[in-house]
């Protein structure tokens, strides 16, 4: 579906796919009909839902090993994909160019960037290497469905990774591209108005 089309449906320009690829998740208690809906407007994925059903059900688990975060804490939000694109409350990244959100109170951009982009990093080589070890076999021991899946992913995860390699070093290729082509177009308007300059004076 063409950008326009998603504008149509979505009542406003779609800029990424963070905005695209927008949904809900609806959780239902019946101890709690009495109080007001939590809503949360921050970041998340998919990724959070098991950290959060665990804390809710009082569950013992450790953040250390799942990517997500329960969505009630205080802790940082950050949805992220294995083509490293990423997106928090500040703004998103995408092929490694990060993009403030207009309201952003950021001082330090950069700084920022880098960050995430080091942390989502290392949260993907996490899972990567829980699929590449097959980490749940070890944790519960041999199961046929759960090689099935593991291989599925370890052949899904390495070619969304060779596909995100792929686009960033040709968006960075591009990048550079641009400014070297602003670069000479610059230096060939200053040779020409001082070669003007110059006849001027004579």
């Amino acid at each position: 579906m063409g950008g326009g089309n998603l504008a149509k449906l979505y009542g406003e320009d779609i800029k990424s796919f963070f905005e695209r690829d927008k949904n809900a998740l609806i959780m239902w208690s019946a101890s709690l009909e009495d109080e007001k809906p939590i809503v949360v407007r921050e970041p998340t994925s998919s990724l959070d839902i098991l950290p959060t059903l665990c804390n809710l059900f009082d569950v013992e688990w450790d953040s250390r090993l799942l990517p997500g975060r329960d969505v009630f804490s205080n802790a940082e939000a950050l949805v992220f994909n294995p083509a490293y694109f990423w997106k928090t409350t500040e703004g998103y990244s995408m092929y490694a160019d990060f993009t403030p959100n207009p309201d952003s109170t950021l001082t330090d951009s950069a700084a920022y960037a880098q960050r995430y982009d080091t942390i989502v990093a290392n949260k993907i080589n996490y899972c990567r290497g829980v699929l590449a070890h097959n980490y749940y076999e070890h944790v519960f021991g041999e199961n046929p469905d759960v090689d099935i899946v593991h291989d599925s992913n370890i052949d899904i995860g390495l070619a969304l990774h060779n596909d995100a390699v792929a686009r960033t070093s040709k968006a960075a290729a591009d990048k550079a591209e641009n400014e070297n082509s602003e670069g000479s177009e610059s230096s060939e308007n200053n040779g020409s108005r001082q070669e003007e300059e110059s006849l001027d004076q004579r």
